[in-house]
């Protein structure tokens, strides 16, 4: 699983990809009691109390603490009223569509 952290480290190295007839997503703040970050072990993870996220145009800029986010950008519109969960997205990696396309065209 990738975590919040690495993504938002990520994030400041590639510009987002354009897409052909999308306006920019507006940045905001998306606040929240509990941020899940990344897993430290099988059933242990690290996480941020009255966390928050920046993102710019879609992409994640910033993760920590509401009140420091808030405080460095006040110019950005806050999402959630902090009573909220904040979970990474979950992606089923998985190509088993494909994989099964691939498999049948070949003939095994």
């Amino acid at each position: 699983m990738i975590s919040l952290h690495l993504v938002a480290k990520m994030a400041t190295k590639l510009p987002p990809l354009p897409l052909s007839g999308e306006k920019p997503v507006p940045a905001s703040i998306i606040r929240a009691r509990t941020i899940f970050t990344e897993p430290t072990a099988r059933r242990h993870w690290q996480q941020i109390e009255d966390g928050a996220v920046l993102q710019r145009d879609g992409v994640i800029a910033e993760i920590g603490r509401a009140a420091e986010l808030i405080a460095r950008h006040p110019e950005v519109p806050v999402l959630g009223t902090g009573r909220q969960v904040l979970l990474p997205g979950f992606v089923n990696a998985r190509c088993s569509w494909a994989h099964k396309t691939c498999r049948s065209s070949c003939g095994s």
